[in-house]
């Protein structure tokens, strides 16, 4: 073997056993992980994913400065665009400014028009923002209310600024007449939406009462916001100026629909009738009134100018009414 060899040989042994040496220092060195920041897609409500608009991961740093703001098209119409250049499909946002704002499936932002988004109802007004416990007319000119949380008010009784209010199944507040409530509750809305509450209302000559909660007295007695006392049929009409009966007991209505109690009360045709503190009419029995007795009839008016038999006793009411004799039949 000639020098040169020999020379070669030696330098292939040492590259190999340099070369095995880097290996071993290699496998000895931790290689730390590197962590990928993870970006999750939004859905809309039928769980596709989104194209453009991103919600980050909320253990990224740049999370918390995503933001959301309007840009006017050259067309004039509004959308939504995030911080980072995307723009809102099928999203309720919250704007810098804090308000809600609502993008449709193309982009568009809603504008006075009721919309849905996750099951609720919302209403966009004119310049895209939602609505948000105030009240709000319609295009129609049908008023909605929004509640706090920007939902819209229905199928319940509302109350504001010490005046109430009903919002119907179609999210619309009645107006301009008798409406029934989810709860079978009868009220009665004017043009501008508001319920007549806590006094009586005439409608085409007919008499109601609405209790302060809005509700129109039916098919019972109620206590007027006067102190009056007033029956309601199973319509709603409160009954006036006549005889009615009760569950078998006799009460008088006044024209005002005010129940006569306790005490006389001349009516019209010259006849006089007596109710006890509750409204009921004396009828068929001797009674006491003002220190003397009296007789009402079985048709509650009181007796005057003749004898009646009640029992063993026959009476004799004078032409003042009152009961002058007594005889033992």
């Amino acid at each position: 073997m000639t020098q040169e060899e020999k020379q070669s040989g030696t330098i292939i042994r040492l590259l190999l056993i340099l070369a095995a040496a880097l290996v071993l220092f290699a496998l000895s060195v931790k290689i730390p992980k590197i962590r990928l920041m993870e970006t999750v897609y939004a859905m809309d409500q039928e769980g596709y994913f989104e194209d453009d608009v991103l919600i980050p991961n909320i253990a990224d740093p740049w999370a918390k400065d995503i933001t959301y703001s309007i840009t006017v098209r050259d067309d004039g119409a509004l959308q939504i665009m995030d911080s980072n250049g995307g723009f809102v499909y099928d999203m309720l946002v919250v704007l810098v400014g804090g308000e809600l704002c609502y993008a449709d499936e193309e982009g568009m932002v809603a504008r006075e028009q009721m919309i849905t988004y996750d099951g609720k109802k919302y209403y966009a007004k004119k310049d895209g923002s939602i609505a948000v416990n105030e009240f709000c007319t319609m295009k129609n000119g049908n008023k909605v209310f929004a509640d706090r949380d920007g939902t819209l008010a229905s199928d319940r009784t509302l109350s504001k600024n010490g005046r109430r209010y009903y919002a119907k199944s179609d999210y619309t507040l009645a107006k301009d007449g008798f409406c029934k409530t989810a709860k079978g509750s009868l009220v009665y809305a004017m043009s501008d939406g508001e319920l007549i509450a806590g006094k009586s209302f005439r409608v085409n000559g007919t008499q109601y009462y609405a209790k302060l909660s809005g509700a129109i007295a039916m098919n019972s007695f109620c206590m007027t916001e006067r102190g009056s006392k007033i029956y309601a049929d199973h319509f709603g009409a409160v009954v006036t100026d006549r005889m009615f009966w009760v569950k078998g007991r006799l009460f008088y209505a006044k024209k005002s629909g005010a129940v006569v109690r306790d005490g006389f009360y001349t009516l019209k045709s010259g006849k006089k009738i007596y109710a006890n503190l509750n409204g009921e009419l004396m009828r068929d029995e001797i009674f006491a009134a003002d220190g003397e007795r009296f007789y009402a009839d079985q048709n509650g008016y009181i007796v005057s100018g003749q004898w009646v038999t009640v029992g063993n006793y026959r009476y004799y009411c004078s032409k003042a009414r009152k009961i002058t004799k007594v005889e033992h039949v």
